[in-house]
């Protein structure tokens, strides 16, 4: 994280014989302050809310210093967590060599003393200005430094020293015997306060922890009922009982950051681990929430889209709702095809709005989300081919309208009535009160027979075929069989019924019966009364049935004995 209170100052210097081994480098440190941790912290809370304007304003101010970075080679010059100005490098001589070696002589001038701030000078020379601090040399500064900083060599000098002098000093503080003494004091204090705010927060857990977990078991087992027992009440509680004891968990860690922090900053040795704790706990963070506070902006067009269709769609909607209802009237557009389109149109909005609000989705420019885009696409690509045939067969299905929710129809070998049409399938009712699904794709490649649509003309011509001898009057078969179909109910006694014979067998005469049925009659239960009337009355009259296999004339007519009637 960049520094807070503090401007880093970049320092450019020649080659000179540096040669000692380099001091361990730091990451990028936050404010020592305990206040600053607290800013950092809401920052974290907030999504980064507090930390907009100085991103922006340090992303607008260095912009003219990225393509300087990016070619030369900086390092800061960091004692105890704390920066106090830049150093450049060279090429055979690295930034961070050069900085390390400069700490290590700001340290060896620090711990020549317990105490007091260092005498700090500045010594021309030929190459440049040389600092020293209590007679020992520091660092050189020339003439390319300040051309690289842009300011004049004294000037440059005059920072750096002052720096110097700043370092040695707080060095020097930090581990005295009154520095110690304070950091106690507050570590002790922290402390006290930890313990505190732990017996507060184990208190409220424990008090309210049965009123909290109470509501939510009413909560859940209102949502049992609702759901008709989909959603199982205990094992969604211990989900939540788990969720609120990770809560509680969160709390406490958070807690013992805080303390961790606060503690290590207020030592001089150890400040340098809390700044750790603050690079590699809270920056994330940080960086995550500044991320999603500069998505504000899209996701306010995202929801701005959102309402749109929201209110595009009720529209369409009450256009739909109106046509339905007789308000709206078109020319040549059934009842039929109201919610079918209407579905159409809605698909259209969606996929529409979907396009237009691609490029404000967060993380729709990344490679990631591009890559799986791909790779959803080719699964659907691969997987798409009968959903969409079924689709197109399912709109050909709805807007032809040769089959109707309520109709019973006929595909294939499945008899059944319409109960839904989707664009994918059409489920059928069978007789046997069996629910059948079938692909729309099958009602336009299968012969489909509309029994009820046939119905709404004439009537449906109900007829069932018998085999009889040839030693058996034509005229007497007849006459049974019209006598059977005229004590059947649910046959048009108009127009008659009629007779047709349909073939000459090997050993049988076809002989067909033919009548209309009555307007929602049903055609399952007519035709079962229709053969049952047939058989009474071919066995009243002693005919035998010969249908449907038979081998040779039996000895007596196969015949049912009628009931005795005393």
């Amino acid at each position: 994280m960049e520094r807070i209170f503090r401007t880093p100052l970049r320092i450019a210097t020649l080659h000179q014989h540096w040669s000692e081994e380099p001091y361990p480098d730091h990451a990028k440190r936050c404010g020592r302050s305990v206040w600053s941790f607290l800013a950092v912290l809401i920052c974290v809370l907030c999504l980064g809310l507090a930390g907009v304007g100085p991103a922006s304003a340090q992303s607008d101010a260095s912009e003219d210093d990225d393509s300087t970075s990016e070619t030369i080679d900086s390092a800061p010059v960091e004692i105890d967590g704390e920066r106090y100005f830049m150093v450049r490098g060279a090429r055979s001589f690295t930034a961070e060599e050069r900085a390390s070696l400069v700490v290590k002589r700001i340290l060896d001038v620090a711990e020549t003393k317990a105490e007091g701030r260092a005498v700090v000078e500045i010594r021309e020379g030929d190459q440049g200005s040389a600092i020293f601090a209590d007679g020992r040399f520091i660092v050189l500064i020339t003439e390319a430094d300040a051309e690289f900083e842009g300011l004049e060599l004294v000037n440059v000098a005059n920072v750096i020293a002052g720096k110097t002098a700043d370092a040695i000093t707080n060095h020097r503080l930090g581990r005295g015997n009154a520095a110690l003494d304070r950091g106690l004091r507050y570590a002790a204090l922290w402390t006290l306060g930890l313990v505190v705010v732990v017996s507060i927060v184990w208190l409220i857990r424990r008090l309210f922890r049965r009123y909290i977990e109470g509501r939510i078991r009413i909560w859940i087992g209102n949502m049992e009922k609702k759901s008709g027992q989909v959603i199982n009440a205990r094992s969604t509680f211990r989900v939540a009982r788990t969720l609120l004891r990770g809560v509680f968990i969160f709390l406490y860690c958070l807690i013992a950051y805080v303390y961790a922090y606060v503690v290590l900053a207020e030592f001089a040795p150890t400040r340098a681990i809390a700044f750790l704790l603050i690079d590699v706990l809270a920056d994330p963070f940080v960086s995550l929430g500044q991320a999603a506070v500069q998505k504000i902006p899209d996701l306010i067009v995202l929801f701005v889209i959102f309402l749109f269709v929201k209110f595009l769609l009720s529209v369409i909607r009450l256009f739909f709702e109106n046509v339905e209802r007789g308000v709206i009237r078109i020319d040549h557009f059934e009842q039929g095809w109201v919610w079918p389109t209407f579905r159409i149109v809605r698909v259209i909005v969606i996929i529409a709005a979907i396009i237009v609000a691609y490029p404000y989705i967060p993380g729709s420019g990344t490679e990631a989300f591009q890559g799986m885009t791909i790779f959803l696409g080719v699964l659907v690509t691969l997987s798409s081919g009968s959903v969409a045939s079924n689709l197109i067969a399912g709109l050909f299905v709805i807007y032809k309208r040769s089959v109707n929710i309520g109709d019973r129809i006929k595909v294939g070998e499945v008899v059944g009535d319409v109960e839904s049409i989707s664009f994918v399938d059409t489920q059928l009712r069978s007789v046997k009160n069996e629910l059948i699904s079938v692909p729309n794709t099958s009602l336009l490649s299968n012969t489909v027979i509309n029994f009820t649509r046939i119905g709404t003309t004439t009537g449906l011509l109900v007829h069932v075929t018998v085999g009889i001898g040839y030693d058996e009057v034509p005229e007497q078969v007849e006459q049974l069989l019209i006598a059977a179909a005229g004590k059947t109910s649910g046959l048009q006694p108009s127009p008659e019924p009629f007779v047709l014979t349909t073939g000459l067998g090997s050993h049988d005469v076809a002989y067909e019966i033919n009548a209309f049925l009555e307007p929602g009659q049903d055609l399952i239960d007519t035709r079962s009364r229709l053969c049952s009337n047939i058989l009474a009355e071919f066995n009243a009259a002693r005919v035998q049935i010969m249908t449907p296999f038979y081998v040779a004339d039996p000895a007596e007519p196969k015949v049912a004995e009628l009931p005795s009637t005393t």
